[in-house]
Parts: C-alpha cells; sequence; structure tokens
C-alpha cells in the first residue's frame, strides 16, 4: 500500500541523511520507525484492551459448528 505525506523538508532531509549513514533506504528507516511505535503504543491503547476483554465472550462460537457462518 502506498500512503503519501506531506513532511518537513529538514526532516526529509534528516531521514535521509539516517538513511545512508545506515546503509538504507528512507522507506526502509520509515517503516521500521512505525513499526516500533505501533508495537510500543498500539498494545496500549484502550481499543485494544476493550477488544481483549471481549474475547471469552466469544469463546464459544470458535468450534466447527459455527465455523460455516465464518464463509458468509
Amino acid at each position: 500500500m502506498t500512503m503519501l505525506l506531506d513532511i518537513e523538508e529538514s526532516k526529509v532531509k534528516k531521514l535521509s541523511t539516517l538513511a545512508q549513514h545506515n546503509g538504507e533506504t528512507t522507506e526502509h528507516l520509515i517503516t521500521e520507525v512505525l513499526s516500533e511505535y505501533l508495537n510500543k503504543n498500539y498494545m496500549a491503547s484502550e481499543h485494544v484492551q476493550v477488544m481483549k476483554l471481549s474475547e471469552p465472550s466469544f469463546a464459544e462460537w470458535n468450534n466447527k459448528e459455527d465455523a460455516i457462518y465464518d464463509t458468509l
């Protein structure tokens, strides 16, 4: 997937310099930074916590009989 972002020129230059210094592409560096941020912050978000609380409620539907509805 492609995403267009409007990033300040000074930040783009810094990212490019860091990427070149580490022998990486700027795209790889940005992807790595985003992955670290998501790993750190997503699991702590309220949204994920609410979903985790609801998981036991749906556990009884995780069986072969109800699997037929997965294809609908």
